[in-house]
């Protein structure tokens, strides 16, 4: 089976993939590169996966919803702008699991000024996403507040 890491495979056109001698009937996508680029508003505008790849074939991604969480867990060590835009957005998703994750990621970041991303999901409808936003309100920003905080204590 092929893989189609970000919706294509890497050095073969469909033509090809589709042509009698390969013939493949299916493709795989990587549901985490996906996620990141081109990103799931696109993907949707374009219809669908298939739709944005022009593939009418079958496709097989390798994860689903818990997918998209373990991509925004992993962006939690990422530093970037556009990182930081894409769990912010995640706060937001349709999914539970995924707007959890995003609040442990904003949360792993150590930063006090996201508390004010995460603090709205005090108040989500899922008792998972709830708890990790109180959690990442209530974690130490880092070294800097356990010294300070160290330091008034008499």
């Amino acid at each position: 089976m092929p893989v189609g890491t970000a919706g294509t495979v890497k050095g073969m056109r469909f033509e090809d993939l589709e042509s009698p001698d390969i013939n493949a009937p299916i493709i795989l996508g990587n549901t985490y590169h996906l996620w990141l680029r081109p990103g799931v508003e696109i993907i949707r505008e374009a219809g669908g996966l298939h739709r944005f790849i022009g593939w009418d074939r079958a496709l097989l991604t390798d994860s689903g919803v818990s997918g998209r969480a373990a991509a925004a867990l992993m962006l939690a060590t990422e530093k970037d702008q556009a990182s930081l835009d894409a769990l912010r957005a995640a706060l937001k998703d349709t999914d539970w699991s995924v707007r959890a994750a995003a609040v442990q990621a904003l949360a792993l970041r150590r930063d006090p000024r996201l508390r004010t991303d995460v603090a709205p999901l005090l108040d989500d409808e899922n008792e998972a996403v709830r708890l990790r936003a109180a959690a990442a309100c209530l974690r130490p920003a880092g070294a800097k507040a356990r010294a300070a905080s160290s330091a008034a204590i008499p």
